[in-house]
């Protein structure tokens, strides 16, 4: 009876056991379900996300109609103060292209566009940081919704934030309207001068006028000196935005205008007068300035900050000179001087700089020999002087009786002179942060100054792969640095110009073609690029570099802009005489686009490829709708063509820039001011498109 007892609870305890097992491996198996990738507490935290942001959506939308009613629905006269009331402190708001909406208990940002659309950007943190500086490193704030700042610095001390000038007279041009062909327009002072020999007759109102783009939103100071010379009524400036005029500015002297703009938005800068008579005369406009005010009181570019602090430079002799670059005088002892009088070096600078007379030394520093004045080295007295126009005078005795021996002494002992100049400048502004994309707070002593801004939380990254639409441009002015300031998405620009999916037909070229970068990049072997990259100029080694460091493991999306040169360049969309090849993906587009997507796609699992085509161009007087290239192909049958190998053989996503960019003859000049590449507006546009595929 015993031994029976055992041997049913045996069975017992065993049939309990593996009734905890089973129960703990369909927990397991019910824990899983709930929390995996696609389990259901991770698909209710994303439905409840979603719904989060559809009603986070639905109260912006409902603040923006509320403040628009004051308006009579006129969202251009909505201010960012009066929507920051309506939303009340759970929300930041600042410009943007509109306006940009940061929910605090969220993180989420969304974007009100000009056409009233509400667009979720991202999740962002709001940071708060310190930084310290003063007229050496001044404090460069660029960050995305900088807000709430706070300088400390000591009394009488001088704090001021200086509006960075966007205007480029080399990169603008100017259109003369009612100008007559004896006149001439020059570019100098950063500005214009327009010269007249004489008017036909009496006009009443000439002008010229240059367009720039927006960069950022926000409120913006045109200001310049205006002068005129001659019998002449009087000059002016007018600024238009989106060509609606603005505020006229009339008279000589400083002309300044302050204007609200919107990313994106046109503005012309238009400067004219009335001639009164048919007389010559000259009208000049110098120092032309456009600078954005983001954070406090604008300070005018004339008046005078102690901070910014002259110019140094440096002459180094060093013997490269060459000996004709000397000439000889004979001193009262019968010694040699010799005066570096082929090149005047030290010039532009000031009265304290240089001596007054020959009795007094220059206020310079030298390195390498002592520094007298200019008439000691004529009474015999080794070292170096420098005269009140600049030249350099050298006595060395008997060491150097000879400009040979001069120069042998100069190679072996080299003099570093360094001297201030009339120049203006910030010297060793301590920042890896171009200075053009924010204010910047300068000091004539050190201060702090803390402030919170809204950083994107670590997000995509993006490589660009392109021609010249993607690669000419550098710095902020690019599509992939427009994708990063207005997401969380972190770009890398790999664009190289002029090339094409298939093999370019210069060798130096060639390395760079779609097909080629694949090959390398799978390979790890960057030999190929490396061999012609210097040939094809510094942005050519610049954007290899980049492209070598990427880790590809960790990039997200992978754009593909080719096209336009493929069509400029006849190659053959596909082939019959390509299908048996082993070379086919280097000669036709076809199958380059095959090749190129599906290796790196093998390689690099994790990639989302997208495939951008060719939009409209006007090439060589030439309308890309109706002029085809040598081929017969129209450029519109290429960006149609790749959508649909994009789409039905390469399984990716595709934007079509032909079909939705409304970009054609009648308007292009809006978009493309050389027929091809884009203006700051439609590269605007382009990040745009990239970044709603993206997050869509």
């Amino acid at each position: 009876m015993k031994k029976k007892f055992l041997n049913q609870r045996g069975i017992t305890l065993i049939a309990l056991v593996i009734t905890i097992v089973i129960l703990l491996i369909l927990a397991g198996t019910t824990i899983a379900t709930l929390t995996g990738d696609n389990g259901i507490l991770t698909r209710a935290s994303e439905a409840r996300d979603e719904t989060e942001k559809s009603k986070i959506k639905d109260e912006i939308a409902l603040a923006l109609s509320s403040v628009q009613i004051q308006h009579t629905g006129n969202l251009e006269e909505v201010t960012s103060e009066e929507l920051q009331n309506e939303l009340g402190e759970q929300y930041i708001v600042y410009p943007a292209e509109k306006f940009e909406v940061y929910n605090k208990m969220y993180n989420y940002l969304y974007r009100i566009t000009s056409d009233n659309s509400i667009e979720y950007i991202g999740e962002y943190s709001i940071q708060t940081t310190t930084k310290t500086g003063n007229s050496s490193t001044p404090v460069i704030l660029s960050e995305k919704g900088v807000d709430d700042v706070k300088l400390e610095y000591s009394e009488g001390q001088n704090i001021s934030i200086l509006g960075v000038n966007r205007f480029n007279i080399d990169e603008s041009s100017f259109a003369m309207i009612s100008y007559n062909s004896k006149h001439t327009i020059t570019k100098e002072n950063n500005g214009i001068t327009i010269k007249s020999e004489q008017f036909d007759t009496t006009i009443s109102s000439c002008y010229a006028y240059t367009d720039v783009i927006a960069e950022f939103s926000g409120k913006i100071w045109v200001s310049c000196e205006a002068s005129s010379e001659g019998d002449i009524e009087d000059v002016g400036m007018r600024v238009r935005v989106n060509d609606e005029s603005q505020e006229l500015c009339r008279g000589e002297g400083k002309l300044a205008e302050a204007i609200n703009v919107q990313k994106g938005d046109k503005i012309r800068l238009i400067f004219y007068s009335h001639i009164g008579t048919s007389e010559a005369n000259t009208i000049s406009y110098k120092n032309i300035m456009i600078q954005y005010e983001d954070l406090t009181d604008f300070v005018p570019y004339e008046e005078e900050i102690s901070s910014i602090q002259t110019a140094v430079k440096k002459v180094v002799l060093d013997g490269s000179e060459g000996i004709d670059a000397y000439t000889t005088a004979i001193t009262i002892g019968g010694g040699t001087n010799y005066r570096y009088t082929n090149k005047t070096l030290i010039t532009n600078t000031g009265n304290d700089v240089l001596p007054i007379n020959n009795d007094t030394k220059a206020n310079v520093k030298v390195k390498g020999l002592d520094l007298v004045t200019y008439n000691e080295t004529y009474n015999n007295k080794i070292g170096i002087g420098i005269s009140s126009t600049g030249t350099i005078s050298i006595y060395l005795g008997s060491e150097c009786s000879s400009r040979d021996l001069l120069i042998e002494y100069l190679k072996n002992n080299p003099i570093e002179i360094e001297y201030n100049t009339l120049e203006q400048e910030f010297i060793g502004i301590d920042s890896d942060i171009d200075v053009s994309t924010g204010n910047i707070i300068i000091s004539d002593d050190e201060f702090s100054v803390s402030y919170s801004y809204i950083s994107p939380k670590e997000g995509y990254e993006l490589v660009c792969f392109g021609d010249s639409i993607t690669g000419m441009f550098q710095n902020e002015t690019d599509y992939p640095s427009m994708i990063t300031n207005s997401s969380n998405i972190k770009t890398y620009n790999v664009g190289f110009s002029g090339c094409e999916w298939t093999d370019h037909t210069s060798a130096n070229y060639m390395p760079f073609s779609m097909n080629r970068l694949v090959d390398s990049i799978c390979s790890g072997d960057f030999s190929l690029q490396e061999s012609t990259a210097s040939n094809c100029g510094d942005i050519y080694v610049e954007r290899l570099n980049t492209l070598k460091n990427i880790d590809f493991m960790k990039v997200d999306y992978v754009t593909i802009f080719y096209g336009t040169n493929d069509w400029g360049s006849n190659s053959i969309l596909k082939s019959e005489d390509d299908l048996n090849t082993s070379e086919k993906q280097r000669t036709n587009v076809e199958d380059a686009m095959k090749y190129s997507v599906s290796k790196l796609k093998e390689k690099y699992p994790n990639l989302e490829i997208i495939i951008i085509t060719p939009y409209w161009r006007y090439l060589n007087n030439n309308d890309s709708d109706t002029v085809p290239n040598s081929n017969g192909d129209y450029l519109y049958d290429y960006s149609n063509y790749m959508e649909d190998i994009a789409y039905n053989d390469c399984k990716v996503q595709t934007i079509n820039f032909y079909n939705e960019l409304d970009i054609n003859i009648s308007n292009y000049l809006e978009y493309l001011p050389d027929g091809t590449h884009p203006n700051e507006k439609l590269k605007h546009i382009i990040a745009t498109y990239i970044i709603n595929k993206i997050n869509n």
